[in-house]
Protein backbone atom coordinates (compact mmCIF):
# COMPACT_ATOMS: atom_id res chain seq x y z
CA UNK A 1 0.00 0.00 0.00
CA UNK A 2 2.35 2.53 0.72
CA UNK A 3 4.55 1.75 -2.46
CA UNK A 4 1.08 3.04 -4.39
CA UNK A 5 0.51 -0.72 -5.97
CA UNK A 6 -2.65 -0.86 -3.61
CA UNK A 7 -5.28 1.55 -1.82
CA UNK A 8 -5.26 2.35 2.04
CA UNK A 9 -8.35 1.79 2.77
CA UNK A 10 -9.66 1.67 6.34
CA UNK A 11 -6.94 1.17 9.52
CA UNK A 12 -4.35 -1.08 9.21
CA UNK A 13 -1.78 -2.45 11.18
CA UNK A 14 2.05 -3.58 11.26
CA UNK A 15 3.70 -4.83 13.81
CA UNK A 16 7.63 -5.09 13.87
CA UNK A 17 10.08 -6.25 16.25
CA UNK A 18 13.96 -5.15 16.21
CA UNK A 19 17.45 -6.44 16.89
CA UNK A 20 16.55 -10.26 16.29
CA UNK A 21 16.16 -11.26 20.02
CA UNK A 22 15.04 -15.11 20.33
CA UNK A 23 11.99 -13.26 22.60
CA UNK A 24 10.88 -12.13 19.17
CA UNK A 25 10.47 -15.92 18.40
CA UNK A 26 8.74 -16.63 21.74
CA UNK A 27 5.96 -13.93 21.00
CA UNK A 28 5.45 -14.88 16.97
CA UNK A 29 4.83 -18.44 18.14
CA UNK A 30 2.53 -18.06 21.84
CA UNK A 31 0.76 -15.21 20.78
CA UNK A 32 0.99 -14.29 17.27
CA UNK A 33 0.50 -17.23 15.10
CA UNK A 34 -2.51 -17.93 17.79
CA UNK A 35 -4.48 -14.86 16.29
CA UNK A 36 -3.03 -15.20 13.08
CA UNK A 37 -0.84 -12.24 12.98
CA UNK A 38 1.64 -12.17 10.78
CA UNK A 39 4.97 -9.83 11.98
CA UNK A 40 8.26 -7.93 10.27
CA UNK A 41 11.16 -8.89 12.49
CA UNK A 42 14.48 -5.97 11.77
CA UNK A 43 17.36 -7.99 12.54
CA UNK A 44 21.23 -6.89 12.95
CA UNK A 45 22.97 -9.46 10.76
CA UNK A 46 25.97 -9.76 12.72
CA UNK A 47 23.91 -10.45 15.82
CA UNK A 48 22.10 -13.21 14.55
CA UNK A 49 25.34 -15.10 13.32
CA UNK A 50 26.55 -15.48 16.61
CA UNK A 51 26.76 -18.97 18.04
CA UNK A 52 28.33 -18.09 21.32
CA UNK A 53 25.93 -17.25 24.10
CA UNK A 54 28.66 -15.23 25.35
CA UNK A 55 29.63 -13.69 22.68
CA UNK A 56 26.29 -12.87 21.97
CA UNK A 57 25.82 -10.94 25.32
CA UNK A 58 28.86 -9.10 24.75
CA UNK A 59 27.45 -7.76 21.63
CA UNK A 60 24.09 -6.58 23.57
CA UNK A 61 26.41 -4.69 25.34
CA UNK A 62 29.16 -3.07 23.13
CA UNK A 63 26.33 -2.29 20.15
CA UNK A 64 22.41 -2.49 20.99
CA UNK A 65 22.89 -1.43 24.53
CA UNK A 66 26.13 0.72 24.33
CA UNK A 67 28.47 0.46 27.63
CA UNK A 68 26.21 -2.01 29.68
CA UNK A 69 28.05 -4.61 31.84
CA UNK A 70 27.46 -7.50 29.75
CA UNK A 71 27.78 -9.18 33.44
CA UNK A 72 24.12 -7.95 34.32
CA UNK A 73 22.30 -8.43 31.44
CA UNK A 74 19.11 -11.13 32.12
CA UNK A 75 19.87 -14.51 31.05
CA UNK A 76 17.06 -14.81 28.49
CA UNK A 77 18.27 -11.75 26.35
CA UNK A 78 19.96 -14.12 23.46
CA UNK A 79 19.46 -13.51 19.71
CA UNK A 80 17.77 -15.31 17.46
CA UNK A 81 19.87 -17.70 15.07
CA UNK A 82 19.08 -18.19 11.23
CA UNK A 83 17.24 -21.25 12.01
CA UNK A 84 15.03 -19.40 13.63
CA UNK A 85 14.19 -16.73 10.88
CA UNK A 86 13.66 -19.68 9.00
CA UNK A 87 11.03 -21.03 11.04
CA UNK A 88 9.39 -18.02 11.40
CA UNK A 89 9.32 -17.29 7.71
CA UNK A 90 7.50 -20.86 7.62
CA UNK A 91 5.21 -19.51 9.49
CA UNK A 92 4.07 -16.58 6.99
CA UNK A 93 6.64 -13.57 8.62
CA UNK A 94 9.23 -11.58 7.19
CA UNK A 95 12.47 -10.43 7.61
CA UNK A 96 14.33 -7.18 7.46
CA UNK A 97 17.80 -5.12 8.05
CA UNK A 98 18.63 -3.62 10.77
CA UNK A 99 22.19 -3.12 10.07
CA UNK A 100 25.02 -5.08 10.33
CA UNK A 101 26.08 -4.20 13.79
CA UNK A 102 23.58 -1.48 15.12
CA UNK A 103 25.39 1.24 14.24
CA UNK A 104 24.87 4.99 14.18
CA UNK A 105 24.94 5.51 10.77
CA UNK A 106 26.43 9.59 10.28
CA UNK A 107 29.26 8.42 12.08
CA UNK A 108 30.67 5.81 9.66
CA UNK A 109 32.86 6.38 6.44
CA UNK A 110 31.06 5.65 3.03
CA UNK A 111 32.61 1.71 3.39
CA UNK A 112 31.42 1.09 6.50
CA UNK A 113 28.15 3.19 5.89
CA UNK A 114 27.72 0.17 2.65
CA UNK A 115 28.46 -2.36 4.66
CA UNK A 116 26.01 -1.13 7.33
CA UNK A 117 23.08 -0.64 5.50
CA UNK A 118 23.32 -2.99 1.84
CA UNK A 119 25.86 -5.73 3.27
CA UNK A 120 23.89 -6.75 6.10
CA UNK A 121 20.91 -7.03 3.53
CA UNK A 122 23.14 -9.09 1.18
CA UNK A 123 23.87 -10.97 4.29
CA UNK A 124 20.13 -11.78 5.24
CA UNK A 125 19.19 -12.42 1.61
CA UNK A 126 22.26 -15.26 1.38
CA UNK A 127 21.59 -16.98 4.14
CA UNK A 128 17.80 -17.32 4.24
CA UNK A 129 17.50 -17.28 0.31
CA UNK A 130 14.92 -14.41 0.48
CA UNK A 131 14.69 -10.84 -1.14
CA UNK A 132 15.09 -8.61 1.92
CA UNK A 133 13.30 -5.50 0.69
CA UNK A 134 12.84 -3.73 4.21
CA UNK A 135 14.96 -1.72 6.30
CA UNK A 136 14.88 -0.09 9.78
CA UNK A 137 17.38 2.08 10.79
CA UNK A 138 18.57 1.83 14.31
CA UNK A 139 17.97 3.89 17.07
CA UNK A 140 15.59 5.07 15.34
CA UNK A 141 15.66 8.95 16.26
CA UNK A 142 16.20 11.53 13.36
CA UNK A 143 20.24 11.82 14.48
CA UNK A 144 20.75 8.55 13.73
CA UNK A 145 20.12 8.67 9.98
CA UNK A 146 21.45 11.30 6.85
CA UNK A 147 20.57 11.94 3.78
CA UNK A 148 24.02 9.73 2.48
CA UNK A 149 22.42 7.05 4.38
CA UNK A 150 18.87 7.29 3.24
CA UNK A 151 20.50 7.39 -0.88
CA UNK A 152 22.12 4.28 -0.09
CA UNK A 153 19.29 2.17 1.73
CA UNK A 154 17.04 3.99 -1.15
CA UNK A 155 19.11 1.55 -3.61
CA UNK A 156 18.91 -1.24 -1.73
CA UNK A 157 15.80 -1.94 -0.32
CA UNK A 158 11.81 -0.91 -1.58
CA UNK A 159 11.23 0.03 2.25
CA UNK A 160 12.58 1.97 4.94
CA UNK A 161 11.37 2.54 8.27
CA UNK A 162 11.97 5.09 10.85
CA UNK A 163 11.44 4.91 14.86
CA UNK A 164 9.70 8.46 14.52
CA UNK A 165 5.48 8.11 15.43
CA UNK A 166 2.58 9.28 13.01
CA UNK A 167 0.22 7.88 11.20
CA UNK A 168 1.56 6.42 7.44
CA UNK A 169 -1.18 7.86 5.11
CA UNK A 170 -1.44 7.98 1.18
CA UNK A 171 0.75 11.08 1.65
CA UNK A 172 4.07 9.22 3.24
CA UNK A 173 6.74 8.25 1.40
CA UNK A 174 7.89 4.10 1.54
CA UNK A 175 11.26 5.13 2.33
CA UNK A 176 10.09 7.27 5.45
CA UNK A 177 7.44 5.13 7.37
CA UNK A 178 6.63 6.09 10.35
CA UNK A 179 6.73 3.52 13.53
CA UNK A 180 5.21 4.17 17.14
CA UNK A 181 7.75 2.67 19.99
CA UNK A 182 6.13 0.42 22.53
CA UNK A 183 7.52 -1.89 24.88
CA UNK A 184 5.99 -3.48 27.82
CA UNK A 185 8.19 -2.94 31.32
CA UNK A 186 10.43 -5.66 31.93
CA UNK A 187 10.22 -6.43 35.65
CA UNK A 188 13.40 -8.43 35.67
CA UNK A 189 15.62 -5.90 34.50
CA UNK A 190 16.24 -2.62 34.75
CA UNK A 191 16.42 -1.77 31.25
CA UNK A 192 13.50 -1.11 29.87
CA UNK A 193 11.70 1.49 27.62
CA UNK A 194 8.44 3.50 28.55
CA UNK A 195 5.20 1.88 28.48
CA UNK A 196 2.73 2.01 26.34
CA UNK A 197 0.74 4.43 28.78
CA UNK A 198 3.74 6.36 29.57
CA UNK A 199 5.43 6.86 26.22
CA UNK A 200 1.95 8.23 24.90
CA UNK A 201 2.13 10.62 27.50
CA UNK A 202 5.36 11.96 27.13
CA UNK A 203 4.79 12.44 22.75
CA UNK A 204 1.87 14.89 23.49
CA UNK A 205 2.46 18.59 23.12
CA UNK A 206 6.27 19.42 22.87
CA UNK A 207 7.62 16.06 22.34
CA UNK A 208 4.91 15.35 19.62
CA UNK A 209 5.97 18.65 17.85
CA UNK A 210 9.46 17.87 17.80
CA UNK A 211 8.68 14.77 16.14
CA UNK A 212 6.96 16.59 13.29
CA UNK A 213 10.21 18.03 12.97
CA UNK A 214 11.85 15.54 12.57
CA UNK A 215 9.15 13.84 10.22
CA UNK A 216 9.95 16.89 8.15
CA UNK A 217 13.51 16.20 7.60
CA UNK A 218 13.00 12.82 6.87
CA UNK A 219 10.60 13.66 4.05
CA UNK A 220 12.83 15.58 2.57
CA UNK A 221 15.86 13.39 2.35
CA UNK A 222 13.37 11.18 0.17
CA UNK A 223 12.87 13.88 -2.00
CA UNK A 224 16.16 14.67 -2.31
CA UNK A 225 18.10 11.35 -2.42
CA UNK A 226 18.68 9.85 -5.69
CA UNK A 227 16.46 12.67 -7.48
CA UNK A 228 17.13 15.57 -9.48
CA UNK A 229 17.34 18.76 -7.06
CA UNK A 230 14.16 20.89 -7.09
CA UNK A 231 16.38 23.85 -8.20
CA UNK A 232 17.18 22.70 -11.52
CA UNK A 233 15.15 21.80 -14.54
CA UNK A 234 17.14 19.21 -15.93
CA UNK A 235 19.54 16.33 -15.28
CA UNK A 236 22.82 16.87 -16.88
CA UNK A 237 25.07 14.30 -17.16
CA UNK A 238 28.16 15.32 -18.28
CA UNK A 239 30.65 12.41 -20.11
CA UNK A 240 34.14 12.20 -18.83
CA UNK A 241 37.15 11.42 -20.45
CA UNK A 242 39.61 9.66 -18.35
CA UNK A 243 42.98 9.75 -20.86
CA UNK A 244 44.81 12.46 -19.02
CA UNK A 245 47.20 10.05 -16.85
CA UNK A 246 50.50 8.16 -18.65
CA UNK A 247 49.60 4.40 -19.11
CA UNK A 248 52.32 1.76 -20.10
CA UNK A 249 50.04 0.80 -23.31
CA UNK A 250 50.18 4.62 -24.55
CA UNK A 251 53.99 4.78 -23.69
CA UNK A 252 54.60 1.55 -25.70
CA UNK A 253 51.88 2.55 -28.91
CA UNK A 254 52.64 6.65 -28.55
CA UNK A 255 55.69 7.31 -27.05
CA UNK A 256 56.43 7.73 -23.25
CA UNK A 257 54.34 10.00 -20.91
CA UNK A 258 51.42 10.39 -23.83
CA UNK A 259 48.20 11.43 -22.81
CA UNK A 260 45.34 13.38 -23.73
CA UNK A 261 47.28 16.55 -23.36
CA UNK A 262 49.71 15.80 -26.16
CA UNK A 263 47.43 15.96 -28.68
CA UNK A 264 45.90 18.95 -27.86
CA UNK A 265 49.47 21.16 -27.82
CA UNK A 266 50.41 19.67 -30.92
CA UNK A 267 47.04 21.03 -32.80
CA UNK A 268 47.63 23.34 -35.96
CA UNK A 269 46.24 25.97 -37.77
CA UNK A 270 44.17 23.85 -41.03
CA UNK A 271 42.32 26.69 -42.37
CA UNK A 272 41.84 30.17 -42.25
CA UNK A 273 40.06 31.58 -39.55
CA UNK A 274 40.71 27.95 -37.49
CA UNK A 275 40.89 28.06 -33.65
CA UNK A 276 43.98 25.99 -32.22
CA UNK A 277 45.32 24.87 -30.35
CA UNK A 278 42.28 25.37 -27.31
CA UNK A 279 44.66 25.55 -24.55
CA UNK A 280 43.26 25.15 -20.54
CA UNK A 281 42.97 27.66 -18.39
CA UNK A 282 41.51 27.54 -14.78
CA UNK A 283 42.25 23.55 -14.07
CA UNK A 284 45.60 23.64 -16.40
CA UNK A 285 47.15 20.63 -18.20
CA UNK A 286 45.93 18.71 -15.24
CA UNK A 287 47.03 14.77 -13.94
CA UNK A 288 44.21 12.24 -13.35
CA UNK A 289 46.22 11.07 -10.70
CA UNK A 290 45.98 13.71 -8.27
CA UNK A 291 43.09 13.33 -5.71
CA UNK A 292 43.34 17.09 -6.32
CA UNK A 293 42.83 17.62 -9.56
CA UNK A 294 38.89 15.87 -9.09
CA UNK A 295 37.96 17.09 -6.49
CA UNK A 296 38.33 20.59 -8.27
CA UNK A 297 36.49 19.00 -11.69
CA UNK A 298 33.51 18.12 -9.60
CA UNK A 299 33.31 21.10 -7.38
CA UNK A 300 33.55 23.10 -10.51
CA UNK A 301 31.03 20.92 -12.31
CA UNK A 302 28.40 21.09 -9.42
CA UNK A 303 28.59 24.89 -8.96
CA UNK A 304 27.62 25.23 -12.34
CA UNK A 305 24.77 23.05 -12.52
CA UNK A 306 26.24 19.54 -13.62
CA UNK A 307 24.39 16.52 -11.76
CA UNK A 308 27.49 14.10 -12.23
CA UNK A 309 30.22 12.56 -14.51
CA UNK A 310 29.38 10.05 -16.77
CA UNK A 311 32.74 8.16 -16.32
CA UNK A 312 34.01 6.23 -19.73
CA UNK A 313 34.56 3.01 -18.79
CA UNK A 314 36.94 0.11 -20.98
CA UNK A 315 36.60 -3.29 -20.93
CA UNK A 316 38.01 -6.20 -23.07
CA UNK A 317 37.16 -9.22 -22.40
CA UNK A 318 38.42 -8.89 -18.84
CA UNK A 319 41.35 -6.34 -19.59
CA UNK A 320 40.52 -2.74 -18.29
CA UNK A 321 41.66 0.31 -19.22
CA UNK A 322 42.28 4.13 -18.18
CA UNK A 323 40.38 2.79 -15.03
CA UNK A 324 42.91 4.29 -12.49
CA UNK A 325 41.32 7.74 -11.91
CA UNK A 326 37.86 5.97 -11.78
CA UNK A 327 38.89 3.26 -9.10
CA UNK A 328 40.31 5.71 -6.82
CA UNK A 329 36.80 7.93 -6.97
CA UNK A 330 35.42 4.83 -5.95
CA UNK A 331 37.93 3.89 -3.11
CA UNK A 332 38.22 6.85 -1.53
CA UNK A 333 34.64 7.73 -1.23
CA UNK A 334 35.72 11.19 -2.65
CA UNK A 335 34.98 13.44 -4.54
CA UNK A 336 31.47 12.77 -3.05
CA UNK A 337 29.96 14.13 -6.21
CA UNK A 338 27.53 11.69 -8.46
CA UNK A 339 28.34 9.36 -11.67
CA UNK A 340 27.35 6.49 -13.87
CA UNK A 341 29.29 4.61 -15.97
CA UNK A 342 29.78 4.59 -19.78
CA UNK A 343 30.63 1.53 -21.56
CA UNK A 344 32.95 2.22 -24.44
CA UNK A 345 32.77 -0.71 -26.10
CA UNK A 346 34.70 -0.13 -29.41
CA UNK A 347 38.60 -1.78 -30.53
CA UNK A 348 41.30 0.67 -29.71
CA UNK A 349 42.85 1.88 -33.03
CA UNK A 350 45.48 4.60 -34.28
CA UNK A 351 42.88 6.89 -33.91
CA UNK A 352 44.44 9.05 -31.16
CA UNK A 353 47.12 9.70 -34.33
CA UNK A 354 44.69 9.50 -37.38
CA UNK A 355 45.97 6.18 -37.86
CA UNK A 356 42.58 4.14 -37.68
CA UNK A 357 43.10 1.08 -39.44
CA UNK A 358 45.98 0.62 -37.38
CA UNK A 359 44.41 -2.31 -34.31
CA UNK A 360 45.89 -1.96 -31.02
CA UNK A 361 43.21 -3.82 -28.41
CA UNK A 362 40.18 -5.38 -30.48
CA UNK A 363 37.05 -5.41 -28.35
CA UNK A 364 35.65 -8.72 -28.58
CA UNK A 365 32.17 -10.11 -27.25
CA UNK A 366 33.43 -13.86 -25.72
CA UNK A 367 30.12 -14.84 -24.52
CA UNK A 368 27.93 -15.30 -20.81
CA UNK A 369 31.13 -15.98 -18.86
CA UNK A 370 32.50 -12.85 -19.94
CA UNK A 371 29.56 -11.03 -19.33
CA UNK A 372 28.86 -12.11 -15.66
CA UNK A 373 32.67 -11.30 -15.21
CA UNK A 374 32.07 -7.86 -16.43
CA UNK A 375 28.56 -7.65 -13.95
CA UNK A 376 30.96 -8.76 -11.14
CA UNK A 377 33.64 -5.87 -11.91
CA UNK A 378 30.80 -3.62 -12.27
CA UNK A 379 28.62 -3.79 -9.14
CA UNK A 380 31.31 -2.32 -6.48
CA UNK A 381 29.94 1.09 -8.32
CA UNK A 382 26.63 -0.01 -8.76
CA UNK A 383 26.20 -0.26 -5.07
CA UNK A 384 28.15 3.07 -4.43
CA UNK A 385 25.46 5.75 -2.75
CA UNK A 386 26.75 8.19 -5.16
CA UNK A 387 25.71 6.23 -8.53
CA UNK A 388 23.23 8.15 -10.55
CA UNK A 389 19.58 5.76 -10.79
CA UNK A 390 16.42 6.32 -12.82
CA UNK A 391 13.36 5.11 -10.70
CA UNK A 392 16.11 3.42 -8.29
CA UNK A 393 18.25 1.84 -11.13
CA UNK A 394 21.63 2.26 -11.45
CA UNK A 395 22.10 3.64 -14.85
CA UNK A 396 24.72 2.30 -17.51
CA UNK A 397 25.43 4.08 -20.87
CA UNK A 398 26.99 1.68 -23.88
CA UNK A 399 28.55 3.73 -26.46
CA UNK A 400 27.75 1.00 -29.66
CA UNK A 401 25.04 -1.08 -28.51
CA UNK A 402 24.69 -2.61 -31.83
CA UNK A 403 28.08 -4.34 -32.16
CA UNK A 404 27.35 -6.47 -28.74
CA UNK A 405 26.12 -9.90 -30.38
CA UNK A 406 22.75 -10.93 -28.35
CA UNK A 407 22.95 -7.60 -26.95
CA UNK A 408 19.06 -8.23 -25.06
CA UNK A 409 20.42 -11.58 -23.86
CA UNK A 410 23.20 -9.93 -22.02
CA UNK A 411 21.52 -7.14 -20.66
CA UNK A 412 18.63 -9.04 -18.82
CA UNK A 413 21.30 -11.31 -17.63
CA UNK A 414 22.95 -7.81 -15.77
CA UNK A 415 19.71 -6.78 -15.02
CA UNK A 416 18.54 -10.49 -13.19
CA UNK A 417 22.57 -9.94 -11.60
CA UNK A 418 21.43 -7.06 -10.26
CA UNK A 419 18.32 -7.98 -8.97
CA UNK A 420 19.91 -10.43 -7.16
CA UNK A 421 22.79 -8.24 -5.77
CA UNK A 422 19.96 -6.49 -3.86
CA UNK A 423 19.60 -3.58 -6.46
CA UNK A 424 16.44 -2.54 -8.35
CA UNK A 425 17.88 -3.67 -11.68
CA UNK A 426 19.66 -1.97 -13.84
CA UNK A 427 18.59 1.25 -16.45
CA UNK A 428 20.59 0.77 -20.10
CA UNK A 429 20.91 3.92 -21.75
CA UNK A 430 22.45 3.23 -25.69
CA UNK A 431 23.50 5.95 -27.50
CA UNK A 432 21.88 6.03 -30.84
CA UNK A 433 23.57 8.15 -33.65
CA UNK A 434 20.88 7.16 -36.12
CA UNK A 435 21.89 3.57 -36.73
CA UNK A 436 18.97 1.50 -35.11
CA UNK A 437 15.55 2.29 -34.75
CA UNK A 438 14.00 -0.25 -32.01
CA UNK A 439 15.96 0.20 -28.85
CA UNK A 440 13.79 -2.53 -27.12
CA UNK A 441 15.07 -5.43 -29.36
CA UNK A 442 18.52 -4.59 -28.37
CA UNK A 443 17.56 -4.65 -24.66
CA UNK A 444 17.60 -0.70 -23.88
CA UNK A 445 15.44 1.23 -21.47
CA UNK A 446 16.47 4.08 -22.80
CA UNK A 447 18.75 6.43 -25.85
CA UNK A 448 20.66 9.22 -25.77
CA UNK A 449 20.64 10.82 -29.46
CA UNK A 450 23.75 11.63 -30.96
CA UNK A 451 23.30 13.05 -34.28
CA UNK A 452 26.10 15.03 -34.68
CA UNK A 453 28.36 15.19 -38.16
CA UNK A 454 24.69 12.53 -39.34
CA UNK A 455 22.23 15.25 -38.94
CA UNK A 456 23.18 18.76 -40.60
CA UNK A 457 19.71 19.91 -42.47
CA UNK A 458 16.18 18.54 -42.12
CA UNK A 459 16.53 16.89 -45.49
CA UNK A 460 17.36 13.17 -44.76
CA UNK A 461 18.30 12.31 -47.85
CA UNK A 462 20.88 15.20 -48.04
CA UNK A 463 21.94 14.36 -45.00
CA UNK A 464 22.95 11.03 -45.76
CA UNK A 465 24.45 11.96 -49.18
CA UNK A 466 26.81 14.45 -47.13
CA UNK A 467 27.82 11.43 -45.03
CA UNK A 468 28.43 9.33 -47.71
CA UNK A 469 30.42 12.00 -49.44
CA UNK A 470 32.69 12.91 -46.80
CA UNK A 471 33.25 9.78 -45.81
CA UNK A 472 34.72 8.86 -49.34
CA UNK A 473 36.84 11.93 -49.13
CA UNK A 474 37.96 11.25 -45.74
CA UNK A 475 39.42 7.16 -46.72
CA UNK A 476 41.02 9.12 -49.30
CA UNK A 477 42.48 12.49 -47.79
CA UNK A 478 40.91 14.50 -50.34
CA UNK A 479 40.73 17.93 -48.39
CA UNK A 480 39.36 18.79 -45.16
CA UNK A 481 38.61 18.95 -42.62
CA UNK A 482 35.02 19.15 -43.00
CA UNK A 483 33.59 22.75 -41.59
CA UNK A 484 30.00 23.56 -40.46
CA UNK A 485 28.68 26.46 -38.83
CA UNK A 486 28.00 25.70 -35.01
CA UNK A 487 25.11 27.66 -35.43
CA UNK A 488 23.58 25.89 -38.43
CA UNK A 489 24.51 22.57 -36.66
CA UNK A 490 22.62 23.16 -33.40
CA UNK A 491 19.33 23.30 -35.37
CA UNK A 492 19.53 19.52 -35.77
CA UNK A 493 21.21 18.42 -32.43
CA UNK A 494 18.02 17.62 -30.81
CA UNK A 495 15.69 15.76 -32.87
CA UNK A 496 12.08 14.31 -31.95
CA UNK A 497 12.33 12.28 -28.87
CA UNK A 498 9.27 10.36 -29.52
CA UNK A 499 10.67 8.37 -32.80
CA UNK A 500 11.68 5.29 -30.94
CA UNK A 501 9.42 2.37 -28.63
CA UNK A 502 11.62 3.86 -25.25
CA UNK A 503 12.08 7.20 -23.60
CA UNK A 504 14.84 9.10 -25.60
CA UNK A 505 16.77 11.72 -24.15
CA UNK A 506 19.24 14.74 -25.91
CA UNK A 507 22.94 15.10 -25.93
CA UNK A 508 24.16 18.68 -26.22
CA UNK A 509 27.84 19.81 -27.42
CA UNK A 510 28.91 22.63 -26.25
CA UNK A 511 31.30 23.00 -29.81
CA UNK A 512 33.36 20.58 -31.37
CA UNK A 513 36.58 19.97 -33.48
CA UNK A 514 38.56 17.05 -33.36
CA UNK A 515 41.45 18.29 -35.89
CA UNK A 516 44.13 17.66 -33.00
CA UNK A 517 43.23 13.63 -33.73
CA UNK A 518 42.34 13.44 -36.86
CA UNK A 519 44.23 16.02 -38.59
CA UNK A 520 41.91 16.84 -41.97
CA UNK A 521 40.28 14.20 -41.73
CA UNK A 522 37.79 15.57 -38.81
CA UNK A 523 35.12 17.44 -38.01
CA UNK A 524 34.69 21.76 -36.82
CA UNK A 525 32.03 23.42 -35.85
CA UNK A 526 33.11 26.73 -36.40
CA UNK A 527 31.92 29.54 -34.03
CA UNK A 528 30.72 28.40 -31.52
CA UNK A 529 29.93 31.02 -28.68
CA UNK A 530 28.56 30.62 -24.93
CA UNK A 531 25.31 32.15 -25.77
CA UNK A 532 24.47 29.60 -29.23
CA UNK A 533 25.37 27.19 -26.57
CA UNK A 534 22.80 28.33 -24.17
CA UNK A 535 20.11 28.49 -27.15
CA UNK A 536 21.25 24.64 -28.04
CA UNK A 537 20.96 23.47 -23.87
CA UNK A 538 17.52 25.71 -23.75
CA UNK A 539 16.45 23.75 -26.45
CA UNK A 540 16.97 20.11 -25.13
CA UNK A 541 15.81 21.33 -21.23
CA UNK A 542 12.55 22.17 -22.97
CA UNK A 543 12.30 18.26 -24.97
CA UNK A 544 12.18 16.92 -21.73
CA UNK A 545 10.16 19.59 -19.51
CA UNK A 546 7.19 17.67 -19.16
CA UNK A 547 8.74 14.51 -17.78
CA UNK A 548 8.95 13.35 -14.26
CA UNK A 549 11.87 15.07 -12.65
CA UNK A 550 14.17 11.39 -12.45
CA UNK A 551 13.29 11.64 -16.49
CA UNK A 552 14.28 14.72 -17.21
CA UNK A 553 18.05 14.15 -18.91
CA UNK A 554 20.07 15.67 -20.68
CA UNK A 555 23.47 14.22 -21.72
CA UNK A 556 26.74 16.36 -22.11
CA UNK A 557 29.28 15.57 -24.45
CA UNK A 558 31.23 16.37 -23.05
CA UNK A 559 33.61 17.81 -19.78
CA UNK A 560 36.94 17.49 -20.87
CA UNK A 561 37.14 15.90 -24.34
CA UNK A 562 40.20 18.24 -25.03
CA UNK A 563 41.44 17.03 -28.29
CA UNK A 564 37.71 16.71 -30.28
CA UNK A 565 37.64 20.62 -28.93
CA UNK A 566 34.61 19.23 -27.13
CA UNK A 567 35.02 20.25 -23.50
CA UNK A 568 33.22 22.52 -20.95
CA UNK A 569 36.09 23.32 -18.83
CA UNK A 570 37.57 26.66 -19.10
CA UNK A 571 40.21 27.61 -21.64
CA UNK A 572 42.40 30.60 -22.12
CA UNK A 573 39.64 32.23 -24.60
CA UNK A 574 36.17 32.04 -22.96
CA UNK A 575 37.28 31.16 -18.91
CA UNK A 576 33.93 30.35 -17.11
CA UNK A 577 31.25 31.37 -19.78
CA UNK A 578 30.08 28.57 -21.46
CA UNK A 579 29.60 27.21 -17.80
CA UNK A 580 28.04 30.26 -17.01
CA UNK A 581 25.78 29.37 -19.79
CA UNK A 582 24.81 26.16 -18.37
CA UNK A 583 23.83 27.49 -15.04
CA UNK A 584 21.92 30.17 -16.35
CA UNK A 585 19.71 27.17 -18.04
CA UNK A 586 19.51 24.90 -15.26
CA UNK A 587 20.91 26.06 -12.05
CA UNK A 588 22.95 24.65 -9.89
CA UNK A 589 23.43 21.45 -7.85
CA UNK A 590 25.16 21.72 -4.03
CA UNK A 591 27.88 18.98 -4.01
CA UNK A 592 29.57 18.20 -0.38
CA UNK A 593 33.04 17.43 -2.36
Amino acid sequence: MLSGEEPILGRNLLLTFDDGFISNRVIAEEVLSALGIRALFFVISDFVGIEDRVAARQFISKHIYPDTNPHILPNHWQNMRWTDLEALMEQGHSVGSHTKTHARLPLLEDRDLQEEIVGSGDAIAHMLGAPVDHFAYTFGDIGSFNPKAMAIAKRRYKFIYSGLRGFNDAGVSQYAVRRDASALQDSANNYSVFSNHLLGALLEGTADRHYASSRRSLDQWTDSSGAAPTEKRARVIAFYLPQFHPVPENDLWWGKGFTEWTNVVQARVLFEGHEQPHLPADLGFYDLRLHETRMEQAEMAAQFGIEGFCYWHYWFAGRRMLERPFSEVLASGKPDFPFCLGWANHSWTGIWKDEPDRMLIDQTYPGEADDRAHFACLLEAFRDHRYITVDGKPMLVIFKPTDIPKSKQCFDLWRELAIKAGLKGLYIVGINMQDFKNPTELGLDAVTMSTLAVVNTSNALLNEASRLVWGVRRKLSLGGPRVLEYSEAIKHLVPDLNQFDCEAYPCVFPRWDNTPRKGRKGLVLENSTPELFEQHLQEAVSAVSDRADEHKIVFLKSWNEWAEGNYLEPDMKWGLQYLQALKRVVGKVSSKT
